[in-house]
Formats: structure tokens, sequence, C-alpha cells
């Protein structure tokens, strides 16, 4: 800064020295001409900044109105309004960009430091910000009750936590796959500790929940000190984060640890950059400090897109750091980055190896198209961005019953004052927090990355809709693009933006009157009276803005004081999200976990239809609390899983059902022996559902007639039966099997082989019997032109729910599998269904047909059995972009008197989806014996080893061993010699599992000799 310009604590032009005082110092008339000069310009860059300062101002205060008119307004209007309110507060930080570049900057940091000194009110702070998150969150939990309701299951079980390090699990819908229990490490350990200590697992939520809560208020104002706020603005900065709409909102009626997690997580990374780069703590510090989050980054996983909003705040937080503290600041945190990332790596190993190995088996055709996750979006607009609230489950009183309270004054008017308060910082002119920044104008330097970043949340936040929709769509394009699936999960940048302004506006206000926090507590708690006529006199704009930020943040989020926010009045059909969980299923999973035991899996009845069930004892949600409670191998196949199922598992367990239902005892026995099953559970507590054709228990009531079955226990309602057979489990070796080529070869076909035989799906084999599946004439096929009852007229098969039926089937004449013709199936609102009877009398059928998936829901076929009313088990259709082949053997049900196949797709938003070379054929078995044609004297004979799990390219067998299916469903290898013993079969990631732990030790002993060694040398300079 040149010596004549003098600057005051809000970094203004105060005043110049005169050019005779110039002279006096020694000057000559060359040097008074020349500042003579540059004084000039100097006042036409204040003239210029001035100018800006009023364009930001106005644009500023242009924008707030928009956002205090939005509760006026809807539909179309309000979303102009929104518009012009993004447009406005856009030109007011392109104003305060230029503003702050016009304008001389510090060269040198001030040795004042006002916030960090007064260590004692940042404790007061701390301590304040425990106890009313703390004290809040305690209203959601009833007496014994936990919290459960749709995704988020019921906590209850600890078996899961004993094969937390497991490189491969079974989770119910598979007969194994990797495993990626790691990622709930931190939970594990809290349920664990509270557990083993003598708690229940309801206590171990709320302590659960309740630390991630009271971390979100803490990890904010540690932000805010770590930035140089003062302590009242680290209060408020904490009781924004924690307590606004966007925390409250984003669990759809529940509260979700994973997005508590990302908070606190996003919180952390920003903390780690900014105390390096202000040189409150050491390179080495704040590397430790950013490697500490490795286990939160790992439980954020369980939700890539969380992740990824999480990693993007490392990035951003060190571009402020930049714009604020200028190169030096980029040179230390580069340091700590380049110091704290591999450290982090070491230490996240342990889940980072499983979750990428269990992410390849992610059911992406169901996760990755924007047409999945649209019906999101119903709420996706910029006035509902702006107070961080689009989530869809605000239109469904059902789910969030109070959602229809902010539609309503106050709260209508309320919701948009905190936004306009905190983005209204933009109309202050000199924006002063003294936090030793390289601008004069710090307050509005700091303000304006946290704005802009707002703003761009907002904008992407409406996704597909108006405004940001040709964006995002080219966004979501682009590789990893998935990301941003349902992308209302930014707005957590704004939520953290918004508590920092807030904070901002409390410090520049206390700075402005400069109120120190003891002059405010210690008048408030010893002389109330004088404390309160402090706090509401005109010299206290800190304390006042405070209040109200505060109250604000709390009355909007009052479901968080209430209770509300895990509501127990969910309409008609919904429980509450209190359950209470019956003792009985407990009792049940520790008789089944005792030793006492015979080994063999856990088949569980009835069959679900989808992946959230109603049960009578006051639960609807995620299937998953089974797996959790029962110590060994469940076979519990839900559709619609986040991840691939075994492929040929659910059409095994409904045909084992079928059987069961209609008394062929023999046929069950076969095929539960198979499924190495040693025990089945019927769930006599599973409800209906309005809409949802469930299997109910009484279907199984006969099932102590079965004389292959023993009742071995009853809990309340549930019925443990045991089987009369030890299953054979774990790896096994065989020489007696059968082979088939067919590539849809399934449990139906064991029917035609002698019993204690294993089928597998291989070319005839010398020596070995066969079977052949000889194809009769088709009696379905439209053909290449798709002509027929399949090419319509379409129906509407969503019957059971009231609704606006828009459904269309178009034959395409050219474009299907070798350029024939292809069905479209479109359906805007309902269930586009196609329909042909079929001639058939018996016998199993061959089902092949093309999909091609366009949009929305993904295709289904249904093989609708006439008398017992409901569709053929079968694989699922795929579900990609190209045209893909299907084919799969349908074993029709006894009693079935006829059937009709369907071809659908649709829901409650727009599905396109394709359907070409369909074939339905009636076919023969027949059986071939090692004594036929087939047989050659002299051939070695052909051993088979069973590996016990499901079907996996990542297992490998013995030595020279020919990969193969085994009874459709496990991974198996013939090799011409007797395999070892035991057969060395193994799985191929283990190694890498295992190393991921290894580097995560290395890494914990590496964080521990850091500190020892910081420790040490630090006390040595003290001496």
């Amino acid at each position: 800064m040149p010596p004549w310009v003098c600057s005051g604590p809000l970094g203004d032009f105060e005043s110049s020295c005169s050019l005779r005082q110039c002279a006096r110092f020694g000057s000559s008339i060359r040097e008074v001409r020349q500042l003579r000069l540059t004084g000039s310009v100097a006042l036409a860059v204040r003239g210029f900044a001035e100018g800006l300062g009023a364009t930001r101002r106005l644009s500023g205060a242009v924008g707030v109105l928009a956002l205090l008119a939005l509760p006026l307004a809807s539909g179309n209007i309000a979303d102009r309004i929104g518009l012009a309110a993004l447009l406005s507060f856009s030109a007011a930080t392109t104003a305060a960009l230029f503003e702050l570049l016009s304008q001389p900057q510090r060269t040198q940091r001030s040795d004042q430091n006002p916030p960090d000194a007064d260590s004692r009110s940042w404790t007061l702070v701390f301590l304040i910000l425990i106890a009313l998150p703390l004290a809040a969150s305690q209203s959601w939990f009833k007496g014994s009750t936990v919290i459960a309701a749709g995704d988020e299951t019921l906590p209850n079980g600890t078996a899961w936590t004993n094969h937390l390090f497991d490189a491969w699990v079974w989770s119910g819908s598979n007969l194994g796959g990797p495993g990626a229990l790691q990622l709930q490490l931190p939970w594990a350990l809290i349920l664990r500790i509270v557990t083993t200590l003598g708690g229940s697992e309801g206590l171990a939520q709320r302590v659960w929940l309740t630390t991630l809560f009271v971390g979100v208020a803490i990890s904010a104002a540690i932000v805010a000190r770590a930035l140089g706020l003062a302590p009242l603005g680290g209060f408020v900065a904490g009781t924004v984060y924690a307590f606004n709409p966007f925390t409250m909102s984003s669990g759809g009626g529940n509260v979700v640890p994973v997005f508590l997690s990302t908070q606190i997580a996003i919180a952390l990374f920003a903390t780690s950059v900014f105390l390096v780069a202000r040189r409150r703590v050491g390179i080495l510090k704040g590397a430790l400090l950013l490697a500490s989050t490795a286990p939160l980054l790992g439980f954020i996983f369980q939700t890539p897109p969380e992740l990824g909003v999480t990693l993007l705040a490392l990035p951003s937080s060190i571009g402020v750091a930049v714009w604020l503290w200028g190169r030096p600041a980029l040179l230390k945190c580069l340091q700590t980055v380049g110091l704290g990332l591999p450290l982090l790596l070491l230490l996240s190993a342990y889940w980072i190896v499983p979750g990428t190995l269990q992410a390849t088996t992610a059911a992406t055709a169901l996760l990755s198209g924007i047409d999945t996750w649209s019906f999101t979006e119903v709420r996706a607009t910029l006035s509902n961005a702006f107070w961080l609230n689009t989530h869809w489950t605000w239109l469904h009183s059902d789910y969030v019953p109070y959602a229809v309270n902010y539609g309503q004054f106050p709260l209508r008017f309320l919701i948009y004052v905190l936004p306009a308060a905190v983005l209204g910082v933009l109309c202050i002119r000199r924006l002063w927090i003294g936090i030793e920044s390289r601008f004069a104008n710090d307050g509005l330097a700091v303000a304006l990355p946290l704005i802009v970043g707002s703003l761009l949340v907002i904008y992407l936040s409406t996704g597909t809709r108006f405004p940001a929709g040709p964006v995002f769509t080219w966004l979501y394009g682009l590789p990893y693009g998935w990301i941003l699936r349902e992308p209302g999960r930014f707005l957590v940048v704004a939520a953290l933006a918004y508590s920092l302004l807030a904070g901002i506006l409390v410090t520049h206000l206390l700075r402005l009157s400069q109120l120190r926090w003891d002059q405010v507590w210690a008048p408030a708690t010893h002389h109330l009276a004088r404390g309160i006529r402090l706090m509401t006199s005109s010299r206290s704009p800190g304390v006042i803005a405070l209040v109200s930020l505060s109250s604000l943040a709390i009355v909007t989020s009052y479901p968080f004081i209430t209770g509300e926010v895990i509501p127990d009045d969910r309409g008609k059909f919904l429980p509450s999200a209190h359950v209470n969980f019956p003792g009985y299923w407990q009792s049940m999973a520790d008789y089944i976990n005792s030793p006492d035991r015979k080994d063999g899996a856990l088949l569980v009845l009835p069959v679900d239809d989808f992946y959230q069930m109603p049960y009578r004892f006051g639960f609807y949600g995620a299937e998953t609390f089974i797996p959790n409670l029962i110590d060994r191998h469940v076979l519990l196949p839900v559709p619609q899983g986040y991840f691939n199922a075994t492929p040929g598992l659910a059409p095994a367990v409904g045909l084992t059902a079928d059987y069961l239902r209609n008394h062929d005892w023999v046929s069950a026995s076969r095929t539960l022996s198979v499924l190495q099953v040693a025990y089945v559970l019927v769930r006599g507590d599973i409800d209906q559902f309005p809409g949802r054709q469930i299997d109910l228990p009484q279907n199984y009531r006969d099932l102590a007639l079965d004389p292959h079955l023993v009742l071995q226990k009853s809990f309340g309602p549930l019925s443990l039966f045991a089987t009369d057979i030890q299953p054979q489990t774990g790896i096994r070796t065989a020489s007696r099997f059968w082979t088939i080529q067919e590539r849809a070869a399934d449990l139906g076909m064991l029917t035609y082989i002698p019993s204690g035989f294993d089928l597998v799906t291989h070319s005839p084999i010398p020596g070995v019997p066969s079977i052949v599946v000889d194809r009769g004439d088709p009696i379905i096929e439209p053909g290449s032109e798709f002509r027929g009852a399949l090419g319509g007229p379409v129906q509407d098969c969503q019957t059971a729910i009231p609704h606006a039926s828009q459904v269309n089937a178009d034959v395409i004449d050219k474009g299907g599998p070798g350029g024939g013709a292809f069905l479209e199936l479109t359906s805007t609102d309902g269930i586009a269904c196609v329909s042909q009877p079929l001639p058939w009398k018996s016998g199993p059928l061959l089902v092949e047909l093309a999909t091609r998936h366009i949009s929305g829901d993904v295709p289904h076929i249904c093989l609708l059995e006439i008398g017992p009313q409901r569709c053929s088990p079968l694989p699922d259709l795929p579900a990609n972009a190209t045209w893909s082949n299907y084919r799969a053997i349908a074993y029709p049900e006894p009693g079935t008197r006829s059937l009709v196949f369907y071809l659908t797709a649709g829901g409650d938003s727009l599905s396109i989806n394709e359907f070409a070379s369909v074939r339905l054929t009636s076919i023969a078995v027949r059986v071939s014996n090692s004594s036929g044609p087939l047989a050659k004297p002299g051939a070695p004979a052909a051993f088979l080893t069973v590996g016990g799990e499901g079907y996996s390219a990542n297992w490998a067998g013995p030595a020279g061993g020919e990969h193969v299916l085994v009874d459709g469903l496990f991974d198996g290898w013939i090799t011409t010699y007797p395999p070892g013993q035991p057969p060395n079969v193994h799985y191929m990631w283990t190694p890498f599992v295992t190393a991921g732990y290894m580097a995560t030790m290395l890494g914990m002993l590496l964080a521990v000799l850091a500190l020892a060694g910081h420790w040490y040398y630090k006390k040595r300079r003290l001496r």
C-alpha cells in the first residue's frame, strides 16, 4: 500500500497525506508530481470500487426482496421470482468480486486475533452446542422403541458384527458376495460397546444418532473458529447447521445417519484446510485431522454420491483459503494434502478395497439412469432450494405429516427469512470481521465464495427441471456423472454456507460495536436485568442478530425439538416410525444362533415381493434386520435391491415356495437340500398392504404335514421348521453328477435326475450322464413383424391404486435385433402391458426374448398362472440401454389351469421399454445315461468340486479345473483327477482385502509415531 494512503479498521480510505506534507519529507518536485498522478488514479479506483459496491448492495437488496416475496407466490410465478432472486444474487456476487479485486490488498497479516484468543468463550460455546442438540434429539426417542421406517431398517441384531471384516458374506439376496460390512465400522463399534455393557440396540441407536446430531453442530462451530469468527458467531453457525430445513428434511420423515455423517465430514475437511491456511496449526496436525475422517468417509460410502459431495469439499475449501490468504496458504494447503492424503488412503484402505469390490456388483441399471430417480424431482424448484428443502416426501403426508404446516402462516414466511438474512450480507457496505485476510473488506471476501457455492448448488439442485435442466443433463452424461444422482443432496453445501454466513453476520455486528463475549455472558448470568438491557440496546446488534438467527433456525426446524421429525401418525396404512421390536424375534435368533443347532442355511418365508415389507408388530421397511439377527446363511431374496442378487436364487426360492404351498413335499425336500437349507422360518407376522399381492403366512399353514420338515419350535407367530437331512455345506467333492447344455438350467431340472446327483451346466462329457432339452413348436412367436396379441392393444395393469391412466404401445417396423420390428411400451402414469393367453396343457416352457431399456421403470414379464393367480418364478429381465437377450425356463405351479403371458413396464413416472424376438416354446426333457452313445471306452473319469458359494468368476478352484455352474446356482470345477483334500477353493480377492487391513494398521502406526514425535519435539523446544 503506498505510504500516502491510510486505511482505517474497516479497510476504507480514511485519509491521504497532502502533497505539502510529502514535500516536507524531502520529496522532489518530480516526486510530488508523480504522487499527484498516482493519487488521481487511486481516487478513480476508489470511485470505481464505490460504484461496484453500490451495484452489489442494490442487486443484493433486490434478491432479498425476491426471497421475501416467494411465500406470496406459487407455481410458475414462484419459479420466476426464484430465478429473479438467483440472478440478482449472482449479479451482486459478480459486483462484489470486482469490488474486492479493485481495492488494495494487505501484504502482511495483523498480529491481532480476537476470536482465537478467547478460548474460554469458545469452550462455553462448544458446551452449549453439545447440550442443545443433545437435549433436542432425546425427543426423537420414545421409551424402549427403536426408530425404523422405509430404507432405515431396525437396528436390532448384532450377529452381523461377527462378520465385520469378512471378505465374502451372504446378504440374504445372494449366495455370497463381496463383503463390505467394513463400511459400517463406526456404527458397529457403538452397537458392540453398548450391547456388551448390557445396553439394548435401541440405546445404541440413541447414542449413535445423538452423537451424529451433536457432531453436526460442533463441526460447524469448529469451522467458524478455524475461519476466525467470534465465539458468538460460532454459536449461531453451529445452531443453524444442525437446525435447518435441509438437515430436517433429508431423511424424508426419518433421521438418516449417512446424511448427518456427510455434514460432519464436509465441515472437518474445511476445518483442516482453514486452520493450516491461517497458521493456527502446523502441517502435521492439519494432515492428521484430514486423515482422521477415514472411518466417517467409509460410512458415507454406503451412498456413493454422498461421498462424492464430501470429497469435493476438500478442493473447494483449498480454493477459499487461497482466495482469502493468497499463495502462502496454497503452499501450506498443498503440503498438508500431500502429507494427509496418503495417510488418509492408508487409514481408509480397510474399507476402500472391499467397498470397491462390492461396488462392482451394484445394480447400476436400477441406480444410474435419470429415469430411476426422476420421481424425486417433483419439488426440485428454486423456491424450495433457497430454503434448503427439495425432498419429494414432503408431498406425502404419510411420510412427513408435519409438512403441511410449512405451507401455512407463519412458517410459510419464516422459512425464507433466514436465507434472506444470510444472503443479505451482500447489502452491507463494509463487512468487517477481522480474520486477517488479504482483503480489507474481509467479511465480504469470506462471504463471496460461500454465497457463490450456495447459488451454484441451489441452481444444480433443480436437476433436470427448470432452470438447470440442459446443463445438468449434460453433466450427468459425463463419465461418473451418476454421482450427481438426486442433486438435492448437494444442498448440504448451502446448509454449511448459510450457517457460516450467519456466523459472519453476527461477528461483523459484534466487531462493529466492539462487544466482547464476557460483556454479554457475565451480565446475563450475574445481573440478569442489566444483561437483558445490554442485549436489547442499540449497542448490541450482534446479540440481537444471534438471538434472531438462532431462533429462526430452531423455529423453522421445530420437528427436531418436538420429536415430530420421527412421526407416529403416518396415515391410514403406514405404522409409526417408533417400533416396539417384539421379543419373539430375538428369542428365535438366540435359539437358531446357538451352537447346538445344526449347520445349514435358513430359508425365510413367505417370499418377499418388495424390499420393504409390512409387519403386524408395527413396522414397514427394509428387511435387512433379519440377516443382521441371524448368525448363519439366510435365504431371503428381496426385489429391487441396490446390489445384484445371485442369478437364479430368487426363482429357486420361489420354486421351493411353490412346492411347499402345493404339498409337493418330495420336490421341496430336493430343492431345500440343494440350497443347503437346514431350517425354514415361516413369518406369521407378515401383513397385507394395499396395492400389493403379498405372499401371506396362511399359504404355509400345512407345512406341519410335510414329512421332511419337523416343527422345531414356535416363537409367537414365528414357526421354525427343521429339515430331516443334514445339508452338505461348504466345499465338497462329488463324482456323481449329470450335465446339461441348456444355459437356462435351474433347480426345476433336478426332477429329471436321480436324487443325490448334481446338475452341471456343461457340454456332454464322455462317461457322464446328461440331460437333453428338446424344443417343441413355439406357442407364442410374434415374428420379425411383431404381430399378434402382444402387439396390442395396450392395457393399464395398475388397477389397485386410482390414477389417471396414460399408457401406450407402438410396434416399430425397424430397429430391433436383426433389423426387425419391436414393441415399445410407454407409460407416464400406470403400468403399460400387453398380454396373450397360451395354448398350454402341461410341462415347462422356454421363455426367450430381447429387451432394451430406455427410461423409467425397467422391463418386466409375467407368466400368470391361472389358478394359483401368481406369476411363475422367473429371473429378472436385463435392463440395459442396448438390446439384450433373455432366456429362462418356467415351471408352472401344480394346480395351474392355464397361462397368460404379459409384457409390462411402468410406474408413476415416464417409462419407455422395448421388446423384440419374443418366443415361448414347450420343451421336453430326455435323459442320456453313461452307457449311451456319449460314452467312450477308456475315457478318464471326471470329478466335480462344489464350492458352496454363489457362482462368481472371482473364485478359483483346483489347478487345471474348468469353472462350471452347478445346480444353476453354485460354483463348481470339473477336473480329470481327484482334487486334494480339502480342495483348494478360495476367493481371489481375499489377499487384497487383507492387504487393505495391513495398510490401515500401517497408517495407524504412522499416525501414532507422528503424534509422538511432534509431542517430543515440542517438549524439547520448551526446555
